[in-house]
């Protein structure tokens, strides 16, 4: 976003100085036009005066020339009239005539005289611009600037005609031939002006600066924090809600960016929690799949799991180990006798019975039908056939005949412990072998 930042601030300090910059040209020419076009209109309006003034005089052009030049008229005729101070020293507006001596810039000045030629009480220029008087055909009628009585004047000196009017016919056009030279107030003035202009251009650019980049900032702040946000979202914060800067693009954008990451947050969370549920219903799931629906207990399938990792651990760490399985005595008889509901009630009471007994790490679980193996980690062959008997006796000491009149439940119990060479199915062999010899020498008893 900073290199987004960059190309926006430049872009606005580029589009600000060049607005600036034509801003500044073009009111610059306006106001050197203007100037021009106003020294140029004195100057005329001068000339006019005395050249009209000059063929009223004398009644026609040949007899004006043949009787007084018009530079000497119009000397003879600011001295009856002088002109008051204006802005500087009132200057001899009137050479020599063509012949005269050249300026020392090396122009030859313009002999017509011009008067007040800039106005009552003021003087803007040294000399007037040099003026021809010509006929309709571009013949000149007075020897004037360049041109004597009779030349021809190209029609492309004729950009601006000015009439020169005796009641109401004219009897002459006047043409401006070139720029009229400035008075060194004018000049300052003029300086001055330009002056102004360059201050004035400084200091936009200098205001352009700091306002380039705060707007640069303040516009790309809302899409610093889009991008922000977004980055968020990336690491896993999706509920973002970012302030609407504006009612612009870039609000709307910001309104339906809000929208979307209230929307996606809902959804994870919605997704979150289903997969939680999933997870604790197939947790559940695992968890049934390892139990036993009736009693509760270990299955035969999450027993033999968890057996070969504690003869592992007994293995590794050189520890004793001892199995047993035990199997109710006559149980088919308590089912024919007593109905499947009372055998289903004798089995989750015995499992009950038989996990109070235990201890805490040891692991029993139904092996099938009626019987039970139980696995007694760090358990010696003494230790283990105490526990077993333990069992035993508490099985025969419950009173069933709350279940049952009459009913008695015995338990018949065979046990191994690990030797040199064992696994958990030569043991479980072991512990089968000896359940069955428990049988064999009369049921309700223990056999280590």
């Amino acid at each position: 976003m900073s290199t987004l930042r960059v190309k926006l601030t430049l872009t606005l300090l580029v589009a600000t100085f060049a607005s600036i910059a034509a801003v500044g040209a073009s009111a610059r020419w306006i106001t050197l036009s203007r100037f021009d076009d106003l020294i140029t209109r004195q100057a005329a309006e001068g000339f006019m005066r005395e050249i009209t003034a000059y063929y009223e005089e004398y009644g026609s052009w040949e007899e004006a020339e043949a009787a007084e030049p018009f530079p000497e008229f119009a000397r003879q005729m600011r001295a009856r009239r002088p002109r008051p101070g204006g802005f500087g020293p009132t200057a001899d507006l009137v050479g020599p005539g063509p012949g005269g001596p050249a300026d020392p810039s090396g122009r030859r000045p313009f002999v017509g005289g011009t008067g007040p030629a800039r106005g009552p009480g003021a003087t803007f220029g040294s000399t007037a611009p040099p003026f021809v008087v010509v006929d309709e055909g571009f013949t000149a009628l007075l020897t004037l600037g360049p041109y004597r009585r009779g030349d021809p004047v190209p029609e492309a000196e004729s950009a601006a005609l000015l009439p020169v009017r005796i009641g109401d016919a004219e009897v002459g056009y006047a043409i401006a031939l070139e720029r009229p030279q400035l008075t060194a107030l004018e000049q300052e003035y003029l300086d001055g002006i330009e002056q102004a202009w360059i201050s004035a251009l400084l200091g936009a650019l200098v205001l352009a600066v700091p306002f380039g980049l705060w707007a640069g900032t303040r516009f790309t702040r809302p899409l610093t924090r889009l991008t922000d946000a977004i980055e968020a979202m990336e690491r896993g914060q999706l509920r973002q809600s970012l302030p609407v800067p504006s009612t612009d693009e870039v609000g709307t954008l910001t309104e339906a960016f809000n929208r979307m990451s209230g929307e996606l947050a809902n959804a994870h969370d919605a997704l979150e929690a289903s997969q939680s549920r999933l997870s604790e219903q197939a947790a559940e799931l695992e968890e049934l799949s390892r139990r036993d629906p009736l009693t509760g207990l270990l299955n035969r399938r999450a027993f033999d799991d968890l057996a070969a990792s504690v003869f592992a651990q007994a293995i590794r760490y050189d520890q004793p180990l001892a199995v047993a399985i035990a199997d109710l005595d006559h149980f088919k008889r308590v089912n024919d006798q007593h109905s499947h509901a009372v055998g289903d009630e004798v089995l989750r009471r015995t499992s009950a019975r038989m996990a109070r007994e235990l201890r805490e790490s040891d692991v029993i679980a139904r092996y099938g039908g009626e019987e039970f193996v139980i696995l007694l980690p760090q358990t010696e062959p003494d230790g283990a056939r105490r526990q077993m008997e333990r069992l035993r006796q508490s099985i025969e000491s419950e009173v069933w005949d709350a279940i049952a009149p009459g009913l008695r439940i015995t338990l018949s119990i065979g046990g191994a412990t690990r030797e040199v060479g064992d696994s958990v199915e030569t043991m479980l062999s072991r512990a089968d072998e000896r359940l069955y010899a428990a049988k064999a020498a009369g049921r309700n008893r223990v056999e280590v």
